[in-house]
């Protein structure tokens, strides 16, 4: 392959740029908050659950960097 690539956009809606607010932007407000609430919970859970359970990372990936610390007991 070349490495040339080509994408058909669909402009579906136009907003002129404003800064946030509730009143036109809740809606991605509110996800924006729920999405980053589950991913704290989610790293929560995995931390509380770090003692608790066993993984085995192979050995040619253990110099990888994790988002959580799976090595922690090995």
């Amino acid at each position: 392959m070349n490495g040339n690539a080509y994408r058909i956009v669909k402009l579906m809606k136009r907003t002129e740029p404003h800064k946030a607010n509730l009143t036109d932007d809740y809606q991605m407000i509110q996800n924006y908050a729920l999405s980053k609430k589950k991913a704290e919970e989610t790293e929560a859970w995995v931390n509380r659950k770090l003692n608790d359970i066993y993984i085995r990372i192979d050995a040619d990936y253990q110099r990888c960097e994790f988002t959580y610390n799976w090595l922690q007991k090995q």
